[in-house]
């Protein structure tokens, strides 16, 4: 027996038909809404982030929270105040130039910052 054979008039069969499609659709959309919101703790992370280094330099950040440290340092990368991290050892990437080593980030904690004076207005 076929499903539709169930129901007896053609007005059923489409509106069970729109049903299941508008269902279908709705449990499509909440997986991708999943799927694109699952960094959102990292970017809270990131908003915290940027926060902090407004309000350092405003001047108005009296004591960084816990996990972050402040880096202040001048143009030509001179630190005024803070200690910065450890540096890297440079990574390197078999895919492109030939291994070639690249530049690597300042800390591999994402907590720590690096904060130029006058860069936030």
């Amino acid at each position: 027996m076929r499903p539709f054979e169930k129901l007896p008039t053609i007005r059923a069969k489409l509106g069970s038909t729109i049903v299941v499609a508008v269902a279908m659709t709705l449990a499509f959309v909440f997986l991708l809404q999943g799927y694109a919101l699952r960094d959102t703790s990292r970017d809270s992370d990131r908003l915290e982030l940027l926060s902090v280094a407004r309000r350092a330099a405003d001047g108005t950040l009296q004591q960084p929270p816990s996990g972050i440290s402040v880096i202040t340092v001048t143009p030509d990368g001179r630190v005024v105040t803070g200690t910065p991290p450890a540096p890297l050892p440079p990574v390197t990437d078999a895919m492109t130039d030939a291994g070639a080593p690249k530049r690597a980030p300042t800390s591999s904690n994402p907590r720590v910052m690096r904060l130029i004076p006058g860069l936030f207005p």
